[in-house]
């Protein structure tokens, strides 16, 4: 499988990342956190600052609320 900041233009135009959708069902905030931030990474590499601000927020909220410094 390549790596997400390959495929993240191409999935985010089409609405569908599995990692972050799969995370949103399950229980773990970090782990959404973290997805959520390599999916804003992903995007902005790919040249899409301003679709990588909506994942990248949400990231840095989740966060901040679960007092993960490093992270945020």
């Amino acid at each position: 499988m390549p790596p997400l900041a390959f495929c993240a233009p191409q999935l985010v135009a089409v609405g569908r990342v599995p990692a972050v959708a799969l995370l949103r069902d399950g229980c773990d905030r970090l782990e959404l956190a973290r997805g959520l931030t390599d999916l804003g990474v992903a995007t902005r590499h790919a040249g899409d600052a301003e679709a990588a601000r909506a994942p990248l927020t949400e990231a840095l909220d989740l966060a901040r609320g679960l007092g993960a410094r490093a992270l945020a």
